[in-house]
């Protein structure tokens, strides 16, 4: 049985967007993960989001939970493991993980090295010389600057813009001293060449991962048409090419964990995208809104009973039925409701889009929406979410008539006289026929009152007869 619709209300659809870290060990300096990326355009962009993912059969206006997958944390250690197994060292792996944070790093440059400790200045001249994503050669990592004594013939220099620790040595002759004080120093050495700016990344992503991992850290309205990116860079993880922009975007004070929601919602484990449903936006909803400020346009979402993503062949006309006023997108109309409605309507037999019009007389070349064999001829059809506020849906019908052909695909085109001299228009409400010969536009049907195949079957016998007379 079908739910009743409140037209007080706004329906959205709602869904989470499960962020994962990044897939290959190589991507750690190739690309900011996603959660890095997000959090940073989050604060810049006064809540706007610019191209992230969205599910197909999203639409402006429809609630994103943003989250960070839960298996982050066992990404994040397995490859420290995987740069720890890469060096020399005389520290346990717990003790080189434990103290990452806080090592300085010496870095070949030729004869020369290069010392600072890092994380505790990260805005040295000595960084900006040497971006993320640039190779440091030889690297040599240190638990504590101040086990390194001054060493005759070292070319030492201390305090630059008060910054305590930047020395400039003879990095063959540290190495040796180094080694052979392991005793009393602890320390890493690799000649991977990216192991300094990947363990800067490691220990930043570790600590969000402590905040967020697991967990639902912001929500955000989408706010376009989505689109595929059919550049989008797969290395990254970005399985899903459809993006979309968000607006009112929040990050939430008190992160959401799965173990809050778990028991309602089972996040998926084949894509980026869940959907939530009905009952279950309702109740995450109110658990984000007991502990965060969140945006007016998020609390008073409403959440469609079923979701679009649950139609099919066979319930398409009970749950695209009820919502097709809701829809705010013809492409979205079309493809819950009306392609299936055409299917139905032609007795199933092909359904041919987006459809180019020749008229060299008037040289132009309009696209129709769809055409369908129906009665013997080829029938225009244009989709429109509400035609009471088109400019001039008769011109715009007028410019599929009295054409020389029309081509169906790239290889098959019908002439002219093998179309109607009339075009079927469809809306959220109503189907209307325009009539080439009279200029009329009429209502043919509503949409309220088609409820089984059978009434499209008995409509199908109608507007035969209609386009014969």
């Amino acid at each position: 049985m079908s739910r009743m619709i409140d037209d007080t209300k706004s329906y959205v659809q709602a869904f989470v967007v499960n962020y994962s870290y990044h897939s290959s060990f190589d991507d750690i300096t190739l690309f900011d993960s996603h959660l890095e990326t997000i959090l940073n355009e989050i604060k810049e962009g006064n809540g706007h989001l610019e191209g992230w993912t969205v599910p197909r059969w999203s639409g402006i206006g429809d609630v994103a939970f943003f989250m960070q997958a839960k298996s982050t944390a066992q990404l994040l250690s397995k490859y420290t493991k995987q740069l720890y197994d890469m060096g020399k060292t005389n520290m346990s792996y717990k003790k080189f993980l434990n103290l990452m944070p806080g090592l300085c790093w010496i870095k070949a440059e030729g004869s020369t090295v290069i010392m600072n400790n890092w994380m505790t200045y990260p805005e040295t001249e000595a960084e900006k010389t040497y971006p993320k994503n640039t190779g440091f050669g030889e690297t040599l990592i240190i638990e504590n600057v101040h086990d390194l004594p001054s060493i005759e013939g070292f070319n030492t220099y201390v305090t630059f813009n008060h910054i305590p620790e930047i020395a400039i040595y003879g990095f063959e002759a540290l190495k040796e001293y180094v080694f052979s004080h392991s005793d009393t120093i602890n320390y890493f050495w690799t000649d991977y060449d990216m192991a300094i700016p990947t363990i800067k990344e490691l220990v930043l992503n570790r600590e969000l991962c402590e905040k967020y991992g697991g967990k639902i850290f912001a929500v955000g309205i989408v706010d376009s048409v989505p689109e595929i990116n059919h550049d989008a860079l797969t290395g990254e993880g970005r399985r899903n090419p459809v993006f979309a922009n968000f607006n009112h975007v929040a990050l939430l004070e008190h992160p959401i964990d799965i173990k809050e929601f778990r028991g309602y919602i089972t996040i998926s484990r084949q894509g980026a995208i869940t959907p939530v449903l009905g009952d279950a936006f309702e109740r995450l909803k109110s658990v984000i809104i007991r502990d965060n400020k969140v945006p007016d346009e998020f609390k008073n979402a409403v959440a469609f009973p079923v979701s679009l993503a649950s139609v099919n062949d066979d319930n398409w006309m009970v749950i695209a039925g009820m919502h097709r006023r809701r829809f705010t997108l013809e492409s979205q109309f079309r493809a819950y409701y009306v392609d299936r409605f055409l299917k139905t309507l032609c007795g199933n037999r092909r359904l041919y889009r987006e459809c180019i019009c020749y008229n060299e007389v008037r040289n132009s070349r309009p696209r129709v929406d769809n055409v369908i064999l129906l009665g013997g001829k080829y029938l225009p059809v244009e989709v429109k979410l509400n035609v009471r506020i088109e400019n001039d849906i008769k011109k715009q019908c007028a410019s599929y008539c009295e054409i020389e052909g029309c081509a169906l695909n790239t290889q098959y085109t019908v002439l002219g006289d093998e179309m109607y001299q009339k075009v079927l228009v469809i809306d959220t409400s109503y189907i209307y026929l325009y009539n080439h010969i009279d200029a009329s536009f009429k209502v043919l049907q509503s949409l309220d009152d088609i409820k089984s195949k059978e009434d499209i079957e008995s409509f199908r016998n109608v507007l035969i007869s209609i386009l014969g007379s």
